[in-house]
């Protein structure tokens, strides 16, 4: 059973009977807000639907049932290159690469449109890469169809903020305060410079596990301190493993868009090819975040 959340004016989900049950057992939501499943005639308190539901089982004992421990995140992580490829993962890429390619002609081209094209372009792609890390982290193995529109707050605007603010106060103190650096003494030029890249470094060891939490608890206040620092010390090896591979994988995409620009006399296919691999590439990065979460649920404890 797959439940969907209405909750404080906002719709989540869908979440598995099993997570619903751990977010009222640690009060992430209260038995008093609404849920609703497919084939069910309306939205019912969530206490009403899990005490209706059929309690929670182990599974019967039986010589074939495997006694090896379940794979690791560094054991999945290789399968997350081939992750976009799954099932109908290839005709998904293709149409978001139509789909996006599109609005980059269109901002590119239309000056007075920019802005709210460079908006929902940015609000609707936080929304694909969310959809990604939820999946991933609910152990689905294939890639999920894009988001549907059909709210513009909910769909496009609230997306857009919690990427922009996320962005924003993990990536943006560093670059600012080297601006700053460049008035003033010397000195003090020479010790705001190491400064600000001491916080560039340690913000972007911050962004990854705050972009996961914002997507998980689809809220910014996942990027609270008193969360992610927490988060990050449970599992240090993986998360550096987990940087290390994002990191890479965000150096592989700007020296592939530099070998496209070999293909300038061709016609759009410079184009078209970037287009399919920044998808590529972004869907790669949102499973390896949703992989972290899924393999140590247990230990993160967010829900």
């Amino acid at each position: 059973m797959q439940l969907f959340v209405y909750h404080e004016d906002r719709q989540s989900g869908p979440f598995s009977l099993e997570a619903v049950r751990d977010m009222v057992r640690l009060g992430a939501v209260p038995e008093s807000a609404l849920g609703w499943h497919e084939g069910a005639p309306e939205w019912l308190p969530l206490g009403t639907i899990l005490a209706e539901a059929p309690p929670e089982a182990a599974p019967p004992p039986s010589k074939a049932a495997p006694t090896t421990a379940p794979a690791t995140f560094t054991q999945r992580l290789p399968s997350a290159f081939a992750y976009p490829f799954r099932r109908d993962g290839l005709i998904l890429l293709l149409g978001g690469m139509v789909f996006f390619g599109l609005l980059s002609f269109l901002l590119r081209w239309a000056i007075l449109l920019g802005l709210a094209i460079a908006g929902f372009y940015a609000g609707y792609l936080f929304a694909c890469m969310q959809k990604i890390i939820v999946s991933s982290a609910q152990g689905d193995e294939e890639l999920p169809p894009w988001p549907d529109l059909t709210d513009f707050h909910q769909d496009l605007a609230v997306p857009l903020f919690q990427l922009g603010s996320t962005t924003l106060l993990c990536l943006a103190p560093g670059p600012v305060l080297m601006l700053v650096s460049r008035v003033g003494t010397p000195a003090a030029d020479l010790g705001l410079f190491w400064l600000s890249a001491v916080l560039t470094v340690l913000g972007a060891l911050y962004y990854p596990m705050a972009l996961l939490a914002v997507a998980m608890a689809d809220s910014l206040a996942g990027i609270s301190p008193m969360l992610v620092i927490p988060s990050i010390l449970k599992v240090p090896g993986q998360y550096l493993v987990a940087c290390g591979v994002l990191g890479l994988l965000v150096a592989g995409e700007q020296m592939t868009r530099a070998g496209l620009a070999r293909l300038a006399p061709i016609p759009l296919l410079p184009g078209v090819l970037r287009g399919f691999l920044s998808l590529y590439f972004l869907a790669v990065e949102m499973r390896v975040l949703g992989l972290l979460y899924h393999t140590n649920r247990k230990r993160l404890a967010w829900f």
